[in-house]
């Protein structure tokens, strides 16, 4: 697989990782935590992959461009799919005359191509392929080398330019998915961050007195039909409090179902509230601590700020 889809495994399998501890610190969040993390491995395992294959159909196979065997190729038809890689290279049909390794024969293969370059070729052009080892139905037109013959031979474009022209497919290839991996990150340790900043002004600012339980109550969870994603089970506890200023406050808090468990109506209960906004207020000790949400979001913003950075220098490095 090539580097750039090992790297996008690689940060996939983060998150799934951070979204494991989640499920381990966070009970009340382990349902939606450990169903993130499985469609995040099997993005990993076999999404990312089957997109590598994809864009590699397209844009020429790194491994048969490096190590395949050399020769050439007369176009007898091309046209258009009327698909486009990234929205600016056309996928076109080729219908081609291989000869590479001794053997000659007929092949049909779909390749992206510069739209300028695609006005210089035509049927009797020759060009450069490459032909795996293994399986000579795999051929990628090498754009790096020269051209002959076509609408234009000797004019046009050079073996310098055509080879610019093959990097730009394969490039824009490599930066396809750097998009979804940095505003993804940043989505997650955005809501990280938040949690973490949510537990740091309880605990900082908290106040805590004693209330009692009103009432409890559950609901049932749904499952995924249809089309469309179930619900988790909630477990509330509605209760009401005495603030240490004297104002009365009732509240309702989704807790964890062992706590659930041992409240009792009527019975006394702890909750912690916000002095400067009372209505603020919780049944505490359900979630992870600050430090833990903020040593999960730190890894993501970094991330994300490190491929925002590379994406902003290679748009200046294409404008130069």
């Amino acid at each position: 697989m090539r580097l750039w889809g090992k790297v996008a495994s690689g940060m996939t399998y983060l998150i799934a990782a951070i979204f494991v501890i989640v499920a381990v610190l966070v009970p009340e969040a382990r349902r939606e935590s450990i169903a993130v993390a499985a469609i995040s491995i099997a993005v990993a395992l076999f999404g990312i992959p089957a997109l590598v294959r994809l864009f590699s159909s397209f844009t020429g196979d790194e491994e048969i461009l490096a190590n395949g065997v050399a020769g050439s190729a007369t176009i007898t038809s091309l046209k258009p799919t009327g698909w486009r890689y990234n929205r600016l290279y056309p996928i076109v049909r080729f219908n081609l005359n291989v000869d590479a390794g001794g053997a000659s024969y007929p092949l049909e293969v779909k390749q992206a191509v510069d739209p300028e370059l695609l006005q210089r070729l035509a049927p009797g052009a020759v060009v450069e392929i490459r032909v795996d080892r293994s399986d000579h139905k795999k051929v990628v037109i090498d754009w790096r080398e020269p051209i002959r013959g076509g609408a234009q031979s000797s004019e046009g474009a050079s073996a310098e330019d055509l080879g610019e022209t093959g990097q730009s497919i394969e490039q824009r290839a490599k930066n396809s998915l750097w998009p979804f991996l940095r505003w993804g990150f940043l989505f997650f340790g955005l809501i990280f961050f938040r949690l973490s900043c949510e537990e740091d002004y309880y605990e900082k600012g908290g106040a805590r007195v004693q209330g009692i339980v009103l009432q409890k109550t559950y609901t049932q969870g749904t499952h995924s039909t249809g089309g469309r994603g179930g619900s988790p089970s909630k477990h509330y506890v509605s209760y009401r409090f005495t603030t240490k200023e004297g104002r009365t406050v009732e509240g309702r808090y989704d807790v964890l179902p062992g706590t659930w468990q041992k409240l009792k109506k009527g019975e006394p209960v702890t909750v912690e509230y916000l002095p400067n906004t009372p209505d603020t207020n919780r049944i505490p000790e359900q979630r992870a601590r600050s430090l833990t949400w903020t040593i999960m979001a730190l890894p993501l913003l970094v991330a994300s700020a490190v491929l925002f950075i590379i994406g902003w220098r290679q748009k200046r490095t294409q404008a130069k």
